[in-house]
């Protein structure tokens, strides 16, 4: 895919088509999630013989409320996959030069959210607060939003979070049947297998073949799977030097969005911001999760491919914004 976007993208007309696929994917992704949730049942995308019921979670023994996955039958992998598209989607909001365009991508944009709260990922929560409050914060920086606008949106997510609150009050103090804590000894582990193979670590894939030797008293008896967190995973699997490529590849999305972001451009900079805020919630996330699933590599692969796309336009001449038509200029938010 993410070779596929490199090669394919070669002009703005089809960087925006991609998008708008994107987008397409994710209102198909979020309808599933609904109709899971009010039916019940975590179907697949055919209704094979996969069919079962979603998880849930009760609270005090009262109060149950369930977790759909979507087509990955998964709610961290949906939790992932949404994240990653709705940072896009904002970012492509503040791209729309029309009220109707708005209306559209602003719609979508809500009906993600409260799909993303369903799946009560706590991981995935923080992170995408704390990446809509950069992109936020580098919109009123950069001049693409006033602050009374950015109040009308933070008010309008807020109306869209009311129906939620009890969920997400329950979620966040309730107890989780020590699921935070089993991170810890998993963590502890992971630190024993890089101290013991700290350069090129034990191989790709090999972390749970050899983790039951590197056990020591205080872990044994823990709960044991593969740490739920990316980088050490990856620094126990690949050493120092994986480590510091893994980080390096997202230092260098970053730069790419932020070079797109610098040249103010109408379409691609609220869409390099929008990658940029994503990858901050991801790296977040990445701390207390694996991700490692299919759907969520591809996502990831998929923005480093439009941060690369996003910045060779640029280079190439990509159309500036004092080029665009003078109507631009009475938009309400957005490089102008």
């Amino acid at each position: 895919i993410a070779v596929y976007f490199v090669y394919y993208i070669d002009d703005e007309d089809k960087f925006d088509f991609i998008i708008r696929m994107m987008l397409v994917g994710l209102f198909l992704q979020v309808v599933v999630v609904y109709i899971q949730y009010m039916t019940g049942t975590q179907f697949d995308i055919l209704m094979s013989e996969k069919s079962h019921h979603m998880s849930r979670f009760t609270y005090r023994g009262d109060v149950e409320f369930l977790r759909p996955g979507g087509t990955f039958h998964a709610y961290n992998t949906l939790a992932d996959y949404l994240t990653t598209l709705l940072f896009i989607n904002l970012g492509y909001l503040f791209a729309q030069k029309s009220n109707s365009g708005r209306f559209v991508v602003g719609t979508c944009l809500a009906l993600g959210i409260a799909a993303l709260i369903l799946t009560h990922s706590r991981g995935a929560w923080s992170g995408f607060a704390i990446g809509t409050a950069f992109f936020l914060m580098i919109s009123l920086r950069r001049g693409w939003i006033t602050l009374k606008a950015g109040l009308v949106m933070l008010t309008s997510v807020t109306l869209v979070l009311l129906p939620f609150l009890p969920r997400i009050y329950f979620r966040l103090t309730e107890s989780d049947g020590g699921s935070g804590l089993t991170r810890i000894p998993l963590a502890k582990l992971a630190w024993n297998i890089i101290e013991a193979h700290p350069w090129f670590g034990v191989g790709m894939n090999n972390y749970g073949i050899v983790m039951q030797d590197y056990l020591t008293t205080e872990i044994r008896g823990e709960w044991l799977h593969l740490v739920h967190n990316k980088y050490l995973l990856i620094f126990a699997e690949m050493g120092l030097f994986g480590i510091a490529s893994f980080l390096l590849l997202i230092l260098g999305m970053m730069w790419l969005g932020y070079r797109c972001v610098q040249a103010d451009h109408t379409l691609l900079s609220p869409l390099a911001l929008g990658i940029m805020a994503s990858l901050i919630c991801d790296g977040l996330h990445m701390m207390v999760d694996i991700f490692q699933a299919r759907a969520t590599v591809e996502m990831f692969w998929s923005l480093a491919a439009l941060a690369v796309v996003a910045s060779r336009l640029l280079d190439h001449g990509a159309r500036h914004p004092a080029e665009a038509p003078q109507v631009l200029a009475s938009q309400a938010f957005g490089p102008r």
